[in-house]
């Protein structure tokens, strides 16, 4: 109920990209990530609007160490590297109220505008 508040909340920002799910699939949403260009400065303005958030897997795993032997390069798995540079972890949490869902997705859509506003 808290990823579909959060999806119903950020669905009308232009930019993003939100989690979905396959039919007849249900996630059980350990993490919340939100596809974003410029992840570090949406993370910096989140945090100065009080909202913690975090990069969960911020290296593949063909480019992890422990798969070093198989020979992949960085390029190898282009969608891959580029959704480790533009996921941001949302909290959630099942202690997480609506309100506080609402109060990150406010933020969220606030840093959201701000940043467009700048490079605009």
């Amino acid at each position: 109920s808290l990823a579909r508040r959060y999806c119903a909340s950020l669905k009308s920002c232009e930019g993003i990209v939100l989690p979905q799910e396959e039919p007849g699939v249900e996630s059980v949403h350990h993490v919340f990530p939100v596809r974003v260009e410029e992840r570090d400065a949406m993370i910096a303005s989140l945090k100065e609007r009080g909202v913690a958030c975090s990069v969960h897997y911020p290296v593949c795993l063909h480019l992890q160490p422990a798969f070093s032997t198989l020979g992949y390069r960085p390029g190898d798995f282009p969608v891959a590297e580029r959704c480790a540079r533009t996921l941001i972890s949302l909290p959630i949490y099942p202690e997480l109220t609506f309100e506080q869902v609402d109060y990150v997705s406010g933020a969220f859509a606030e840093a959201l505008a701000s940043r467009e506003a700048l490079a605009g």
